[in-house]
């Protein structure tokens, strides 16, 4: 992995999402769930509008598609299984960061956001040392749509200015007579 392009991600900083998770992991929070995409359309669409930053901010194509997958058996217990596993979850991530604190990182987040916490994109910055954190005003959970042409522009540049940088060749070692190819080596040597 060289680089890293995160949107408000799901981060053992933040406790936002908390009271959700254990509410939908309850026996009537799974009645709840299978209810929801049922719903008529002004409250799901209230639903969403914590996640969008807004009920004004919730495209009526976004949310048709949310609706239809949520429809879904199988998206519904898979939503739902993630959800029962999430603490657990949550504290083998917080161990993993230390793999890519070192990596550019580009975090982006909404200023809005009540899903994840802008609190916890400030603390996982620090976590991520090799990271930069951009923060859009008045998004919420989901500025990629919410906001497509600047968070784009905003990648666009963040790429531009961090080019992936080209792999050194891998030296071929010689094996009994035989050249052997260590490109398949996680380590390569420069040369």
């Amino acid at each position: 992995m060289q680089r890293l392009i995160l949107f408000a991600p799901a981060n053992p900083y933040s406790s936002s999402s908390d009271l959700m998770v254990r509410v939908y992991s309850s026996r009537w929070g799974v009645v709840l769930a299978r209810m929801l995409p049922w719903l008529p359309t002004p409250i799901q669409r209230l639903a969403l509008g914590e996640i969008y930053g807004g009920t004004a901010r919730v495209a009526d194509s976004c949310l048709q598609e949310i609706v239809e997958g949520l429809r879904s058996p199988g998206t519904l217990r898979h939503v739902l299984s993630i959800i029962r596993c999430w603490f657990s979850e949550m504290a083998r991530l917080r161990r993993a960061l230390r793999r890519v604190a070192r990596i550019p990182t580009l975090l982006v987040w909404g200023d809005n956001d009540a899903t994840v916490s802008l609190a916890s994109g400030l603390r996982l910055k620090r976590k991520l040392r090799g990271s930069k954190l951009i923060i859009m005003p008045g998004g919420g959970h989901t500025v990629f749509e919410e906001s497509p042409d600047e968070a784009n522009r905003m990648l666009l540049h963040w790429l531009s200015c961090n080019p992936l940088a080209r792999p050194a060749p891998a030296r071929l070692a010689t094996v009994k007579g035989r050249r052997r190819d260590r490109s398949r080596a996680v380590v390569l040597t420069e040369g």
